[in-house]
This record gives C-alpha cells, sequence and structure tokens, in this order.
C-alpha cells in the first residue's frame, strides 16, 4: 500500500497545524503519527524497553503514542478528534491542541521520568497567546509515575492520560 493511503487504513494519523487563520493552516504541513506505536517501533527495529529507553526518536514514538491515545479516547466517546498542533516560525511549538467544548486543550508529551521548567514554558506562552477564555486546559504528559500540577498545568504520569477529560 503506498504512503499516501495509510491513513485510510488507521496505520497512521495527520494531525493538521493550527493557525487562527485558515489560510495558513491549510498551508503549513501536517504531523504524522502512528496510531500503533507497536508497529512504528517494529518498522524502527526497537524489539525491547531497553532498546526503546535510548533510541533517538524515543521523544517523536512518546509524541505520537500520546497522539494516537487522546484520538482513540475521543473516537471511543463519539467525539471528533477535532486535534492539530502548533508550531511558531519563531516561537512556541505545542504538540497537540484538543479543540474541547469549552476550549483548547493544549498538551505536550515527554518521555522524561522527571519534570523539568523548561517542559511547560511552550504550553505558557501558546496559552497566554490564545487568552484565558480560550483554553480549557494545559497538560504534560510525561514518563514518570506521580501527577501533579506546575506552572498552571496538568501533570500527567502516561499510565492515566485515559483518566484525563479531554472534551
Amino acid at each position: 500500500m503506498p504512503v499516501p493511503g495509510w491513513p485510510d487504513s488507521f496505520l497512521v494519523t495527520l494531525v493538521p497545524a493550527w493557525h487562527s487563520n485558515s489560510r495558513k493552516q491549510v498551508v503549513k504541513a501536517p504531523k504524522l503519527h502512528f496510531l500503533d506505536s507497536g508497529l512504528a517501533c517494529h518498522l524502527l527495529g526497537i524489539q525491547d524497553p531497553g532498546q526503546l529507553a535510548l533510541h533517538p526518536l524515543r521523544g517523536a514514538l512518546f509524541e505520537s503514542w500520546m497522539t494516537a491515545e487522546i484520538i482513540k479516547g475521543r473516537l471511543n466517546k463519539g467525539l471528533r478528534p477535532d486535534c492539530f498542533h502548533f508550531r511558531a516560525a519563531q516561537g512556541p511549538e505545542v504538540d497537540l491542541m484538543v479543540r474541547g467544548r469549552t476550549g483548547w486543550h493544549l498538551a505536550e508529551a515527554k518521555s522524561a521520568q522527571t519534570l523539568d521548567s523548561s517542559f511547560f514554558q511552550h504550553l505558557q506562552t501558546l496559552a497566554a497567546d490564545l487568552g484565558a477564555g480560550a483554553v480549557a486546559g494545559q497538560h504534560l504528559v510525561f514518563g514518570g509515575e506521580n501527577p501533579a500540577r506546575r506552572s498552571g498545568t496538568e501533570v500527567i504520569p502516561w499510565r492515566r492520560i485515559q483518566d484525563t477529560d479531554w472534551d
């Protein structure tokens, strides 16, 4: 099957870029995410957790996994994915923007097991740019175990991603 047919087979999803100007949104490139992280690891030759822990694409795989889990969770609730990514030419990049009932849910994926203050900067910048009324929540999904709240952001351990309301 040629690569352009992959989204139709639910192997991958294309997450469009978001921009307040819909014309610019069409021009910016979408992000490709594998919906099956096991398949992505297999294609990369990753055979066990030890290899994944040291792999240079670990962060990208974690981001794809987070995106897939959020999309699957929304679809299971009968909701459209309504997901975007954001990347300014010079400025913040946010992994996922989910359009919810009461505003945007901004999400960053970090495979690290410990938190660093730099993880929150882009979420805060984009939230400020959008305005307080436009953002329903800021979320950082990370590879650690303990939930927290820092800098106005809900810190979500990877095992609890489905406990979060993304609507």
